[in-house]
């Protein structure tokens, strides 16, 4: 009888992750939930074989000769039910990828195909999501800068044979802005990047509530300009720089995405070159107004007031426009891949769809959304079928911001050359403007890309 017990009991906690997973609670009670869904969605096949070798030792030791042991082999059969339905969702990743891709950068050329060693590593990955890659080297807990008897701290994951100018995608990590782990977020990004010849710098900022808005995002910028002044000691090209973020993070990545060279989030470096030539936020928040009601609860006006921007909205409602990704929006926006999941608990799905859809009306640059469906928050932490799938074309996306420039790089080298033949001629030749050599191609602003098929973007109120 007891075995049949402890079964129940086991299979109850699995019907509970797997509910969690399917129909997440929201906040503010819904972190234990969170938890259960997250683990569930990004480890689906790992649940499977968990629990189909606990049901084998349960019904072998005599679960089955009560009641409560067939109570609870009818909840495993219907988690597996339910696991069956997000693991299609799961696999649906990478076909979505392809379709945002291809909608959104129709140059774009096909994925490359990859050798066996990669493939070893991937499956070596899905078996024990930990991500390392043996073709990168890391410097941890670098010290670079103390504000406000705070020291900050970066990480550096560069390949091992890097090229002596290489492109930079600095990371900025989540954590609600009062907590957070640098060297444990976006790691299969950034080793993914570095192994094919990036440099990735992951930065501290300093948290709340010691912080008060806009410390952080200052902070943010300040680590782009450093990354810049030490481009020779990286070994990078100061003018191929990134910028990603998830969470938290993903938010501060698309304000500095936004704000480049605003001297008033620059104060003691106004003169530095802050801009960034893309960004990727990962299921970032982009109203902190929550305008269209996507939190749908009052204590995250009182967070965001009391913790955050330590400002009441009636009095200092410029503050909070400020610190909303949303009322930032300007043409001259930098290319964006915006990341979210459909069922994404603590970052409303529907803010980061109404922000994609002002974004696409004003940038002169391609606006890509991949929405991910029945996905959680915090999807990429470690590598799962979904999070190397979604990785995959966020690579292939900065692979191609890399490659427009260096068809800038060779446009310039070619209108040098000819000047330099025509004035070898005495024939004068006028000179092209900066605008002209960097002017990107007009994007098509009535494309809808990456929404998934079942939802659309909701209206802003």
């Amino acid at each position: 009888m007891t075995v049949s017990w402890l079964y129940l009991v086991g299979a109850l906690i699995g019907a509970w992750f797997t509910k969690s997973a399917l129909w997440p609670s929201r906040l503010p009670w819904g972190i234990p939930s969170f938890f259960a869904g997250w683990l569930t969605n990004e480890l689906v096949v790992h649940h499977y074989v968990w629990q189909a070798v606990a049901a084998g030792l349960f019904i072998a030791n005599g679960a089955l000769e009560h009641w409560p042991g067939w109570v609870a082999l009818g909840l495993t059969l219907l988690q597996w039910v339910g696991n069956a339905y997000i693991l299609r969702n799961v696999l649906r990743a990478r076909s979505l990828v392809e379709e945002v891709l291809r909608e959104g950068l129709p140059e774009e050329p096909p994925p490359r195909q990859r050798d066996r060693a990669a493939r070893r590593l991937r499956l070596r990955w899905l078996i024990a999501p930990i991500a390392r890659h043996p073709a990168v080297t890391s410097q941890w807990h670098r010290p670079w800068a103390r504000v406000g008897g705070k020291e900050l701290r970066l990480d550096i994951h560069r390949p091992k044979d890097p090229e002596p100018t290489a492109p930079v995608l600095v990371y900025v990590h989540g954590g609600g802005w009062v907590i957070g782990f640098r060297e444990r977020q976006g790691l299969p990004l950034m080793f993914e990047l570095a192994a094919l010849g990036w440099v990735c710098v992951s930065i501290d900022y300093r948290l709340s509530p010691a912080a008060t808005f806009p410390d952080h995002l200052i902070d943010v910028k300040h680590g782009i300009a450093w990354v810049r002044e030490h481009a020779d000691e990286l070994g990078i090209d100061p003018s191929k720089l990134v910028i990603a973020g998830n969470s938290a993070g993903g938010h501060l990545a698309a304000l500095a995405a936004l704000t480049p060279g605003r001297p008033e989030l620059q104060p003691g470096f106004e003169h530095a070159d802050t801009s960034v030539g893309a960004c990727l936020p990962f299921y970032g928040i982009y109203d902190l107004l929550d305008r269209d009601a996507g939190f749908g609860f009052d204590d995250w006006m009182r967070f965001v007031q009391e913790y955050l921007l330590k400002a009441f909205v009636d009095e200092r409602p410029d503050l909070f426009e400020l610190a909303s990704p949303i009322d930032q929006i300007n043409p001259d926006a930098p290319p964006f891949l915006v990341v979210h999941g459909s069922k994404d608990s603590l970052a409303p799905t529907s803010t980061a769809r109404e922000f994609v859809r002002q974004l696409r009306e004003v940038s002169a640059n391609p606006v890509l959304y991949l929405e991910l469906p029945g996905t959680q928050h915090a999807f990429d932490v470690f590598p799962s079928i979904r999070s190397i799938a979604v990785i995959d074309g966020c690579v292939r996306f900065l692979e191609q911001v890399r490659t427009r420039w260096r068809n800038v790089r060779d446009a310039e080298a070619s209108d040098d050359e000819q000047a330099e033949g025509s004035s070898s001629e005495g024939v004068a030749q006028p000179e092209c403007s900066s605008s002209e050599a960097v002017a990107q191609p007009e994007r098509d602003n009535d494309a809808r890309v990456g929404a998934t098929r079942d939802a659309e973007p909701r209206g802003r109120r």
